[in-house]
């Protein structure tokens, strides 16, 4: 079994998640009741400008209400948002802050700067403020969504797994939320726990093709291939058409023994996507069941390029190239090896 595409192959599919409706993130439709600004026209027309995209207006708006009204949360708060909407970072952590600043008590200041620092990429410093966020919101899922999201990002894979299952247990009918318990459990190695979660999933959204793909993979990643294959063949019939699908259905046939059927199936998840390295990999060693130990080398080069720190790869480069007869290269490939001795699950994909 191929240890090193459990993550991938299951955060490739992840990555067409949507939040899910019960879970989506807060926005101010009107300035908070007992603002200073509350009943200003300004305040109203500040937020109409920033609905329809007028983001240059609505912050004129807002800073002529924050003359007025220094004192104004949700002033500052639709001036962050209409900053952070026309990408002016800067001004949004300002407004953002000083949100915080006059009552450190209220969620949506600590929201809005968790976007501003995500937005750029600053996971870490996002986290911070969405765990002052969790602090003030305990039971919001949506909080804990959001920091499973930004840990996974930040690359703290176990904290993503706890705050996932935070966001499970308090909102346990939603399959994402199980979903993204299963790719932390698979990331840190816990393939077990990867299965229940997702089988979870399957029971809260029994026809969904991206739930079955997903627990198919889990599957897959225990060694359970007579398990997995059914439950792929549905996703795929039901419409998950994806390539990591199709590349996964090969594997499955060619440990249960129809290794021609399952290289027809990776031929075309290799169509379908010529950069995943996994499917590169699969390819190679069904061909090299086979005896093609030519086809079976230029799978594994493909791999080897596009994963150059994924060491099974050339470990099995090494093989072919030896059966072939090219000595050299059988070298080169072992000497890869030996200066790269610890495998990157990380980089594979």
């Amino acid at each position: 079994m191929l240890a090193a595409s459990d993550e991938p192959s299951i955060d490739r599919l992840l990555r067409k998640l949507p939040p899910p409706q019960k879970l989506a993130a807060p926005s101010m439709k009107a300035l908070p009741p007992g603002d200073p600004a509350a009943n200003d026209p300004l305040g109203k027309r500040a937020i109409m400008h920033a609905n329809r995209g007028e983001y240059r207006s609505a912050i004129e708006c807002c800073r002529k209400l924050e003359a007025k009204y220094p004192k104004s949360f949700g002033t500052y708060c639709v001036h962050g948002l209409a900053a952070w909407a026309g990408l002016n970072f800067r001004d949004a952590a300002a407004a953002f802050s000083r949100a915080v600043a006059i009552n450190p008590n209220a969620a949506f200041g600590h929201y809005g700067l968790a976007l501003v620092e995500s937005t750029q990429g600053h996971y870490a410093a996002a986290l911070v403020h969405l765990k002052q966020l969790a602090r003030l919101q305990p039971n919001a899922a949506i909080v804990y969504y959001r920091m499973c999201e930004i840990a996974w990002l930040a690359g703290h894979r176990r904290e993503s797994f706890e705050y996932g299952q935070k966001t499970a247990s308090l909102a346990p009918s939603e399959w994402v939320a199980w979903a993204q318990v299963a790719r932390g459990a698979a990331s840190i190695g816990n393939k077990t726990e990867a299965v229940k979660a997702m089988s979870k999933a399957a029971e809260v959204a029994p026809d969904n093709p991206l739930v079955l793909g997903l627990l198919g993979i889990c599957y897959m990643n225990t060694d359970q291939f007579a398990r997995a294959l059914p439950i792929l063949q549905e996703a795929q019939r039901r419409g998950l058409k994806e390539f990591v699908v199709e590349s996964e259905i090969g594997h499955c046939l060619v440990n249960l023994g129809q290794v021609d059927a399952g290289i027809d199936h990776m031929r075309k998840g290799t169509r379908k996507e010529s950069e995943y390295a996994p499917g590169w990999q699969y390819l190679g060693l069904a061909y090299q069941k086979k005896g093609l130990h030519q086809d079976a080398a230029k799978s594994f080069e493909k791999a080897t390029k596009l994963a150059p720190n994924w060491i099974e790869p050339w470990q099995n480069l090494a093989g072919e190239y030896k059966a072939l007869g090219r000595g050299s290269d059988a070298d080169r490939a072992a000497a890869h090896v030996q200066h790269h001795p610890a495998p990157s699950t990380a980089k594979k994909s």
